[in-house]
């Protein structure tokens, strides 16, 4: 090979298909780069088989800031939203912070609709020395939510957990 071929545009397809092959070799020989080995671990800890643990679902939802007990489960929630026809999917975004995502049809407009709610894993209402809410033992604490790919405030996110709670326990009317 000479220096021209070398600065030609073959010359720099030929460089371009050499690491590319080098690299692929590379991962199926030694796995995934770090990264991707840092993602699979969170995920197995947190959601183990892209599903949470029946100890997740039993956690009480707390919400606002400082966190407040909803007085729910993540698993009523979940339950709740299949109930209304919505498929459920779980996805690890940080260390100890998870989506759910559900989407479906309103059954009344047809449209369809898509709740992202971003929560995180809290062991107690104490987080570095500092106190975080007023709920008792482990909760899952909403992060964010988004409505249609919108974020919706504090208040709406406490107006949807108000209205699924009454759908949840109804109060008897006097």
């Amino acid at each position: 090979m000479n220096a021209q071929f070398i600065q030609s545009w073959r010359g720099a397809l030929l460089i371009a298909a050499i690491v590319t092959l080098g690299m692929t070799g590379y991962k199926a020989v030694f796995g995934p780069d770090p990264a991707t080995r840092i993602a699979q671990s969170r995920m197995a800890r947190l959601l183990p088989g892209g599903q949470p643990t029946q100890e997740m679902l039993n956690r009480q939802i707390a919400a606002a800031r400082p966190y407040v007990s909803a007085q729910i489960t993540l698993g009523q929630l979940a339950n709740y939203m299949s109930g209304l026809n919505y498929e459920i999917t779980w996805e690890v975004f940080e260390v100890n912070a998870f989506v759910m995502r559900a989407a479906g049809h309103d059954p009344l407009t047809r449209q369809s609709e898509e709740y992202a709610i971003q929560f995180i894993a809290l062991d107690g209402p104490v987080r570095d020395g500092r106190m975080i809410g007023t709920f008792e033992g482990p909760a899952v604490g909403i992060d964010s939510m988004a409505y249609n790919r919108q974020t919706v405030t504090d208040e709406e996110i406490v107006q949807f957990l108000l209205h699924i709670i009454s759908e949840l326990s109804p109060v008897p009317r006097q």
